[in-house]
């Protein structure tokens, strides 16, 4: 019986024994697993970290691309509105059209490029607050991209300090555009009314000199008509009148038989006698008179 019990006992004990080293090694395999795990996780976490900072940085670099961009077109925004309003300032004292055209077209460039510069800084910060916002999500929790983070915050910062003047730009300059074309039309129409005004002054100055030209040339053509006071026609009882064919045509008085013709120039004069020697003195000594010529109203009579 107490043999029995011995064996028993040692059997018992080998038992336990086993139990124990299966017990021990499964701690063990627990425990090396574990540590697989824990060294598993550390990789992996290291990874995510490496590949965190990876994306941080390269976010960073987007981000600080879009900030240079961002800031570059925000000034020439603002160095356009500066050239906008010198010619706003100008607007007043344009006395001219032609200047006032000069103004309102360049006024109108820099209209169209102020909206093509609003445009591009709208998509820039766009793109910006995407790079910003995944710079924040790739960066996580990682005390290595506490760093990043500041950076990225400081750069953002600075891009998007000045951006309040998009929402003004394209409102000035369509002011600018709309104040110079008002100048414009206004001088249009004063230059408009003093050159029509112009124009009816030198249309009446022409009637009137035309109208002094044609009343000169009258004038002129009574002061030379040299017969405007004399007679149309010669008329001799019993022929035909002698008929004016021109205004300054000319009468030729002839010299008939026994007769002879003289003129004096001084008095304006002609003079008539008659030489025929075959006349009978005694004759025409009992005549009461010698030829003469008698002009009455129209008519020149000649009498023997």
């Amino acid at each position: 019986m107490g043999l029995n019990l011995t064996k028993l006992q040692r059997l018992q004990a080998a038992i336990a024994a086993v139990n124990t080293k299966i017990a021990n090694e499964k701690a063990a395999a627990i425990a090396e697993a574990a540590q697989e795990r824990a060294a598993a996780e550390a990789a992996a976490s290291l990874a995510a970290e490496q590949k965190s900072n990876s994306d941080t940085t390269l976010h960073l670099t987007e981000l600080t691309t879009n900030k240079n961009s961002l800031v570059a077109k925000i000034s020439s925004i603002n160095s356009t509105l500066s050239e906008i309003n010198t010619h706003l300032l100008s607007i007043p004292g344009l006395s001219s059209s032609a200047s006032a055209t000069t103004v309102y077209d360049t006024l109108i460039t820099h209209a169209s490029t102020i909206s093509g510069y609003v445009t591009e800084a709208v998509k820039i910060r766009s793109d910006l607050d995407i790079s910003y916002n995944n710079l924040k999500k790739a960066a996580g929790s990682y005390s290595s991209n506490f760093s990043y983070l500041a950076t990225a915050a400081s750069e953002y910062s600075t891009a998007t300090s000045g951006y309040s003047v998009i929402s003004t730009a394209r409102a000035t300059a369509d002011s600018a555009v709309s104040a110079a074309l008002k100048k414009l039309s206004s001088l249009k129409s004063a230059e408009d009314a003093a050159s029509a005004r112009a124009a009816a002054e030198a249309s009446a100055a022409a009637a009137l000199a035309t109208q002094a030209e044609q009343t000169s040339q009258l004038a002129l053509q009574v002061a030379s008509a040299v017969n405007q006071n004399a007679f149309s026609y010669v008329t001799v009882p019993g022929h035909s009148n002698v008929t004016a064919s021109t205004e300054t045509d000319s009468l030729s008085i002839v010299a008939g038989d026994n007769i002879s013709l003289s003129t004096n120039p001084t008095s304006k004069s002609i003079t008539i006698n008659a030489n025929d020697t075959s006349v009978n003195w005694a004759e025409v000594q009992s005549k009461p008179s010698i030829p003469s010529i008698t002009v009455s109203g129209n008519s020149i009579y000649i009498t023997v």
